[in-house]
């Protein structure tokens, strides 16, 4: 098995592990920049997130003024995070047409990605008469 993926866990306790090593992130699990790395990863693939969508989850209900700035300095800071914690070097989070991925590049295996994947159903013998 490939140990070069970041192995994300969101059922039970965020918790993320890259190449056999445990990373944190930001010691504050519900800081913006964690939300934000949580949301892309759930989009990581679904096509990602707009960044309308991540705007409205993260600052929807707050007072902020230039929501759009404060949306670009979350992924600044985040990208900046996730290169202290110990990820290979790269841009993390791609932005393309208003449309946020993650970097096909870092391979993942989030947990509850995994978890919402059907599995596939053992087929079923034919009944003998």
């Amino acid at each position: 098995m490939e140990r070069r993926i970041l192995k994300i866990q969101m059922l039970g306790c965020f918790s993320l592990e890259y190449d056999g090593k445990e990373l944190v992130l930001d010691r504050n699990k519900v800081s913006k920049t964690t939300q934000l790395f949580q949301l892309i990863l759930l989009h990581s693939q679904d096509g990602g997130i707009s960044k309308v969508a991540l705007i409205e989850a993260l600052y929807g209900r707050s007072d902020v003024e230039n929501k759009n700035g404060s949306l670009n300095n979350t992924i600044f800071r985040l990208r900046k995070q996730l290169a202290a914690a110990g990820l290979p070097e790269s841009s993390y989070i791609r932005i393309n047409g208003g449309m946020c991925t993650w970097n096909p590049d870092i391979k993942v295996a989030v947990d509850v990605c995994e978890f919402k994947q059907p599995k596939s159903l053992p087929r079923l013998q034919p009944l003998l008469h």
